[in-house]
């Protein structure tokens, strides 16, 4: 099976055990890494940087690799950032949230082209009405949610499948970030979660930066 590389530059992924998209009752397998993966008093913030790619995708399955802030975990609250492919030949920029209120999801009219590195940043408004998150795609707005409850409580970013014939190798994750309400800095721990036969394994890179390979089993 292909390679699936994941640079990622002192990071963590997590995931959450409620689907990114809302593809039925289908299996989800991931493969990243999340923060912490519980729930504690997270930055304001998270940003990565995304290689994109298009494997072939079965009719009724879907792929998507994104990042999130998690407002809790049980129940499972979040707002999250990235793109996906369904069945459809288009890949397709989202934005995503669930809370308190409602679940809601957001497709973009554009997405990302195959074999390019895209940032996606949420971040906290840091505004008078404390529930608004700000979303942007390599530094353009992509708008924003209100959700209750608001308070940052761990980070993820992901590689999401339906299903493990879905060829994810090649995938990258790099740059991941938090946003402490000043500056930006790279994840300085990580959990990794890796669902078989998806693997998450880690090799030596340049600069001393913790690099990912996430490859298919």
């Amino acid at each position: 099976m292909p390679m699936l590389k994941g640079k990622i530059c002192l990071v963590a992924l997590g995931v959450l055990t409620v689907s990114v998209l809302a593809y039925g009752l289908a299996a989800r397998y991931y493969a990243g890494y999340y923060f912490r993966g519980y729930e504690w008093n997270a930055p304001w913030g998270v940003s990565a940087d995304i290689w994109t790619i298009n494997p072939s995708v079965p009719s009724g399955d879907f792929l998507a690799e994104w990042d999130s802030v998690v407002q809790r975990y049980d129940p499972a609250y979040w707002v999250q950032l990235g793109y996906d492919k369904g069945t459809y030949a288009n890949l397709r920029y989202y934005r995503e949230k669930y809370d308190q209120n409602a679940w809601s999801i957001y497709f973009f009219q554009d997405g990302p082209s195959a074999g390019t590195w895209h940032d996606y940043t949420i971040c906290h408004a840091q505004e008078t009405d404390m529930r608004k998150w700000r979303f942007w795609i390599d530094n353009g707005d992509r708008g924003y949610y209100l959700v209750e409850p608001y308070e940052p409580k761990d980070h993820q970013a992901f590689v999401e499948t339906t299903t493990t014939s879905i060829a994810i190798g090649d995938s990258h994750f790099e740059h991941i970030s938090y946003y402490d309400g000043r500056t930006w800095s790279y994840w300085y721990i990580h959990v990794e979660r890796e669902d078989y036969p998806y693997e998450v394994q880690e090799v030596s890179t340049m600069n001393s930066l913790p690099v990912k390979v996430l490859r298919d089993a």
